[in-house]
């Protein structure tokens, strides 16, 4: 995939020092890693994980920004995204995605592709046919399953099944849509739902067009134990819901 524009990705990490090393080695055999900047926010890690990223640093094009303690994923998306935003132009690309190893980084050329081919966002999906899920206990999965469905039937978004993965591409020009006050509302959102709050927040413009692709999960691949608060997501989640079906109700 060749293209003349920039592909900002964020990547939220704590305590990742096991991770990414593997992670940036595969980012290195992708010939389309010339065109990346990589914003790696370190959400106050205790391990080696800065130690790991000075040698990174040497290797790709990388913004290493620090929180001195830890402020959690929605903060450190924010932190992310606020440094990707001052650096993108009108025709750049933002990719979210984690740094446990579990997205493969081999799929960022294939969002990439979606948004252009049309696409203002492309989701990796776990709910698209050729999907494949390796080493994610079914509780999580039956979990994951039923927060979709939730949002499928309450706030739904053409072209969306996957509300909740944070595995994406948006085109930058969506994200300067969105004032410091709204991002400051998404972000408030604990853990993983400030995701789905963002994918909200940029499809309440009906224009806005979204393509999934299926996805292919490695939780296998993650070393270190998983940092997913179960039962704070899913009060997220609900308040989430409620809140913006509230909104649309109003509109």
């Amino acid at each position: 995939m060749s293209n003349p524009h920039r592909i900002h990705l964020i990547l939220p990490a704590f305590n990742e020092g096991a991770n990414l090393g593997p992670l940036f080695n595969s980012f290195g055999e992708l010939p389309e890693v010339s065109s990346f900047r990589f914003h790696l926010v370190n959400d106050g890690s205790t391990d080696n994980t800065l130690d790991v990223l000075q040698q990174i640093d040497k290797q790709v094009d990388l913004k290493l920004i620090n929180h001195t303690t830890n402020q959690g994923l929605s903060k450190t998306l924010q932190t992310g995204l606020l440094s990707a935003v001052q650096e993108t132009g009108p025709q750049d690309i933002i990719v979210f995605m984690d740094a446990d190893n579990t997205h493969l980084p081999a799929q960022v050329p294939e969002l990439v592709k979606v948004i252009f081919n049309g696409a203002d966002i492309a989701i990796a999906s776990r709910y698209q046919k050729g999907t494949t899920i390796e080493g994610l206990s079914n509780f999580r999965k039956s979990f994951s399953l039923v927060a979709s469905t939730l949002f499928r039937v309450f706030l739904p978004v053409k072209g969306v099944k996957d509300f909740s993965c944070g595995f994406r591409a948006i085109k930058a020009k969506l994200i300067t849509r969105l004032s410091p006050t709204e991002l400051d509302q998404i972000f408030s959102l604990k853990g993983f739902a400030c995701t789905t709050a963002l994918l909200l927040a940029l499809t309440r413009d009906k224009s806005v067009s979204v393509q999934e692709i299926p996805m292919k999960l490695k939780y296998n691949q993650k070393r270190g134990v998983s940092k997913m608060n179960l039962k704070q997501t899913s009060f997220e989640s609900l308040k989430l819901i409620l809140n913006e079906w509230l909104i649309r109700r109003s509109c």
